[in-house]
């Protein structure tokens, strides 16, 4: 009895006061990582930071092997983020400290009781701040409710391990992050982008794209819209409307840009932390504009007769961003060089074309007589090719296009099949899967690569418009989706 009791008090005491390296790494009681470096701090910050790594690997091991792994948190690029984050949240770490030859060794450790305790704690703080927003929902405006939803969401990536949640509605969650993410992304998803006006500046080569944002026909606020653009910064919507620069002339008449759409944070009242969160893995919605510049650009060539007999021909341009220039003198002689010398062998008049960028929709034609007079040349009107039978897409479709996580859209597609709108499965759950539109799907980030229609002549990619088969993506998951009518 006497011995049991001897080893119970050793092990009791062992747990609240470690003796050794040994004993923090091999009694199973302890959470731990290490690190070397010459400087203590630095040594003590590389600890915990291998400390959190272990921690994240052993729940991102152990979430691939139930086949439940959570999208983008345990990713090698939100890894060193979420480190940053999660000492601020332990409550109980501890270092064992030692020195050789001058370079610090440093084993950083929390036991697992307090590890437990800390994640408890930051558990119930989210949860609680979901619950008053979720009560909060119809009073409030929904930029409002959004804007706070993806605080917190920025907030969970304080915690190593996710967090269960049972929203107001009974609806159970493994992950927090996913209830939050669904509110900021459907947000996000009814989005629409338009283009109010279009200037130039001409004396500081400057363009303004003055942009339309709404939600729902409603302005949309407490987002960031930028063009997708080294360098763009992200500007704040104000009333459903913001103004994107662009300092570089057009290359051609009509221009598509993406813009990226993301929720604003104030960067003077956030948290640092959770600000550096947002910074580095926020939710993005791309949405894809046009720009006419026709209104704005002058294309035009005058031609010079030198003493020499021969012609020289000079390109003018205005708000206008030229990267190639080929001239066709119409007697079979072309040239690239921006001011050509020609000279013609025979008298009479010739149809000069100057084609801009390679494009033969950025041209200018004129009639020039071997003297160098010019004629003007009536430009012909475009007739419009005749086009194909145009593919209409069912409003569920539509609804659907612009989802870009496998998240979001397994609850959309959940909620529409219970409603008997669509019918969800693999190729060999229909008879005639060519006739399904089809969602790929990558199997480790869970992101919607590709949406194919479902054309029986041949499948086409509704996000790019490219020709595409399902063959032409080895490696994805292929989910197939039949729209009733």
């Amino acid at each position: 009895m006497k011995i049991k009791l001897i080893f119970i008090f050793f092990v009791f005491t062992s747990l609240l006061f470690p003796l050794s390296e040994h004993d923090i790494k091999l009694s199973g009681n302890y959470l731990w990582g290490e690190a070397e470096d010459k400087n203590l701090g630095k040594a003590k910050s590389s600890a915990l930071q291998d400390m959190i790594f272990k921690i994240q690997v052993t729940i991102s091991s152990e979430m691939y092997d139930n086949e439940q792994q959570v999208d983008g948190q345990f990713s090698e690029e939100t890894r060193s983020t979420t480190q940053a984050f999660t000492r601020i949240r332990l409550e109980g770490v501890d270092y064992f400290i030692s020195k050789r030859r001058g370079v610090h060794k440093v084993v950083a450790f929390i036991s697992k009781t307090d590890y437990k305790k800390s994640l408890e704690v930051l558990a119930k703080e989210i949860s609680d701040e979901i619950k008053v927003i979720e009560q909060d929902e119809k009073g409030l405006g929904i930029h409002k409710i959004v804007s706070r939803y993806y605080h917190v969401w920025l907030k969970c990536y304080q915690s190593p391990e996710p967090i269960k949640y049972t929203s107001i509605s009974k609806i159970e969650y493994s992950n927090v992050i996913n209830f939050l993410q669904s509110k900021v992304e459907t947000y996000l998803d009814e989005i629409r982008v338009s283009v109010s006006k279009t200037t130039i500046d001409s004396d500081i080569q400057m363009i303004t794209i003055s942009l339309d944002i709404q939600n729902g026909g409603k302005p949309a606020n407490g987002i960031t819209a930028r063009i997708d653009l080294p360098d763009s910064p992200p500007l704040l919507v104000v009333d459903g409307k913001t103004h994107l620069f662009l300092y570089q002339y057009p290359s051609k008449s009509v221009e598509h840009y993406k813009i990226l759409l993301g929720m604003h944070v104030d960067e003077n009242t956030v948290n640092p932390d959770l600000l550096k969160v947002h910074k580095t893995i926020s939710l993005k919605k791309y949405r894809e504009i046009e720009v006419d510049y026709s209104d704005f650009i002058h294309l035009d060539f005058s031609v010079k007769k030198l003493q020499s007999g021969k012609l020289l021909f000079t390109p003018n341009y205005k708000n206008f961003s030229v990267s190639s220039l080929e001239w066709d003198f119409g007697d079979g002689n072309v040239s690239k060089k921006e001011k050509p010398l020609h000279g013609y062998t025979q008298a009479g008049e010739f149809i000069v074309k100057l084609t801009f960028n390679n494009s033969q929709d950025i041209s200018v034609v004129k009639m020039v007589s071997n003297e160098g007079f010019i004629k003007k040349l009536e430009t012909p009107k475009k007739v419009k090719p005749k086009q194909e039978q145009q593919f209409v897409l069912p409003q569920i479709m539509k609804n659907l296009v612009n989802i870009e996580t496998y998240n979001v859209l397994s609850g959309k597609l959940n909620m529409l099949k219970k409603q008997r709108k669509i019918m969800v499965g693999k190729k060999t759950d229909f008879l005639h899967p060519e006739n399904c539109y089809v969602f790929i799907i990558h199997p480790r980030s869970k992101a919607v690569e590709a949406v194919l229609n479902n054309d029986t002549n041949g499948r086409k990619n509704i996000l790019t418009g490219q020709e595409k088969e399902v063959k032409d993506y080895r490696g994805r998951i292929s989910l197939y989706v039949e729209v009733y009518k």
